[in-house]
């Protein structure tokens, strides 16, 4: 299991705004990025992140619908913070 290396945090957001759906080992700060099964997906070993990236690779639908969550979730929270 890989190290938390504190830069992955700009790195998830980045993904995330390109439409990429994040997998995510269950760490400190990455559960606080990511809504596991709506906007991504919080593993917790090797074995579950396989399982989690052939599901996606095998179903185009489902990466669909986590980004638009994403882009929903976000639309509502600089909404709510602007106004």
């Amino acid at each position: 299991m890989p190290y938390h290396t504190c830069s992955t945090e700009n790195a998830i957001l980045e993904a995330m705004a390109v439409g990429i759906p994040p997998v995510l080992l269950n760490q400190l700060t990455e559960k606080y990025i990511v809504e596991d099964g709506i906007t991504g997906f919080i593993v917790n070993n090797k074995e579950e992140y396989g399982k989690i990236i052939r599901y996606l690779y095998k179903n185009e639908d489902v990466r669909k619908k986590l980004v638009k969550m994403r882009e929903n979730m976000f639309l509502t929270n600089i909404q709510a913070k602007t106004f």
